[in-house]
């Protein structure tokens, strides 16, 4: 089961995630991402936080339209995204869409980026997902959709990533070991439809952005 999750991030084009969202089995509002839905008026599964940031109109709206609340403590040890990754794991998720999980907190940017290894841990495939960039993570194989000229980084994880493999790329590279902490995954570009990334002992962030 494929399941959005929309987050209180930063938000250009409302169409784009009315789209992506429609592409979900189930979709999860994490707290103020609801006001986003509200205005383009798109009904979640499931509104789950502390609810300190959910509009008066939007929590009216969603109360008629029969909406699940699930309320949290605003003092607690986890994000509402989190709270709702678990959730989303709890009903059955395989593979689980963060949606404008960036914005002007680096801190919860930060957070919300490594909440893909969380997943990754528990099983779950996840991607971190906005109008310019789409987020992976890999142990292990992965190959990658799009078209010619996009950009795909690399990045270590959590220490250093061994046996990388790149092919489909402009800039190859072949049972090669990234340094954590060194940039030379950045920036590579896609020559076709497709790349594949195979690493063979660590953990990377496969990023594909266009600009």
């Amino acid at each position: 089961m494929l399941v959005g999750i929309l987050v209180n991030g930063a938000i250009d084009d409302i169409e784009f995630y009315k789209k992506e969202l429609d592409g979900c089995d189930y979709v999860i509002s994490a707290d103020g991402a609801s006001n986003v839905l509200y205005k383009m008026k798109k009904v979640p599964d499931v509104i789950i936080g502390d609810m300190d940031s959910i509009e008066e109109d939007a929590k009216s709206f969603f109360l008629e339209k029969g909406v699940e609340f699930k309320r949290f403590p605003s003092k607690k040890d986890f994000t509402d995204t989190e709270l709702s990754i678990d959730y989303a794991k709890d009903i059955g998720a395989d593979e689980v869409v963060l949606y404008a999980a960036v914005g002007s907190r680096i801190d919860h940017s930060l957070g919300n980026i490594n909440l893909l290894y969380y997943m990754l841990k528990r099983g779950m495939q996840g991607r971190l997902v906005n109008e310019k960039n789409e987020v992976r993570i890999t142990d292990g194989k992965l190959v990658i959709e799009g078209r010619k000229g996009d950009l795909v980084s690399v990045i270590p994880v959590n220490g250093d990533a061994i046996g990388v493999t790149l092919t489909g790329l402009e800039y190859p590279l072949t049972d090669y070991t990234i340094e954590f902490g060194k940039t030379i995954g950045l920036s590579n570009v896609m020559v076709g439809e497709s790349c594949r990334i195979e690493v063979k002992d660590g953990c990377i962030f496969v990023i594909k952005a266009r600009d």
